[in-house]
């Protein structure tokens, strides 16, 4: 019996489950969300509600919605960007066997807001469900330990949550019970977390090769010539407000000379 069956077997004969149980019930549910539809969108306000504080789940939809919709609609302009991609660029592209692609990307700050960490990257499978469930695992697994990544939940009452106290948004005025495991930085993270400036709309540009074989390296100069002329392309064609994500998100692998870029969508 696959993983996923047994998975949906279980939760479907048992909803009482802890918060770590929820965490990995999100994950499934953003990596499989066509097994997982027995894990409805009520069934996740619910526990949203129990494990993380009242407001939180509306919050999350609200994001995710917003985050969706601008996925969606640069999804529908892929294949006409990448269409134009072939045209304009035929020639370089040719002489270094080059290919240009384009993907629908969710990116994550980390817990320390400082810079982009996650990327969880979209298809033709871009779910609503998906990118909601992402960003709300995320978030309760920034919750679930200190600063120096120590355990704060120890006891079955912490882990089951059935009294509202032990929530994540109750977390800082009630610290007293997790036995002096709840630092500064746990408190400054649930009190100050800013949905709008953790998750963004991405887009992934890639400048790839698939033939290993007959590979042909290109220079990173070349790359970012194409990569430029192409970033303007995309400004006139999506007709909204792009950002290149600062330099740590330049990939550029010397030995198969792979190109990628995340950029933002505003």
């Amino acid at each position: 019996m696959s993983k996923i069956k047994m998975f949906e077997q279980y939760h479907n004969t048992r909803t009482n489950f802890d918060i770590i149980e929820f965490t990995s019930i999100l994950e499934d549910v953003d990596k499989y969300p066509e097994k997982m539809e027995h894990i409805t969108f009520e069934l996740l306000k619910e526990k949203t509600d129990k494990f993380v504080g009242k407001g939180f789940y509306e919050k999350v939809y609200e994001k995710s919605k917003i985050i969706y919709d601008k996925l969606f609609l640069i999804n529908q302009k892929i294949d006409l960007l990448e269409g134009l991609a072939e045209n304009r660029f035929e020639t370089i592209l040719k002489k270094y066997n080059k290919e240009i692609s384009l993907s629908p990307v969710l990116s994550s700050k980390s817990k320390g807001n400082v810079a982009y960490s996650g990327f969880r990257h979209f298809g033709e499978n871009l779910n609503l469900k998906s990118i909601f469930c992402n960003i709300l695992k995320d978030f309760i697994w920034g919750t679930l330990s200190n600063s120096l990544h120590k355990d704060i939940r120890t006891s079955s009452e912490a882990f089951m949550v059935n009294d509202e106290k032990w929530n994540v948004l109750n977390i800082p005025k009630n610290k007293e019970l997790y036995n002096g495991s709840v630092d500064n930085g746990l408190i400054e993270y649930i009190e100050g977390f800013d949905i709008n400036k953790y998750f963004h709309t991405s887009i992934l540009f890639r400048l790839y090769q698939w033939d290993f074989k007959n590979l042909k390296l290109v220079d990173v100069s070349e790359c970012d010539k194409i990569f430029d002329e192409f970033f303007k392309l995309m400004k006139k064609v999506l007709k909204i407000d792009l950002e290149v994500i600062p330099t740590t998100s330049h990939k550029y692998h010397k030995v198969i000379s792979d190109y990628e870029i995340i950029i933002l969508v505003k």
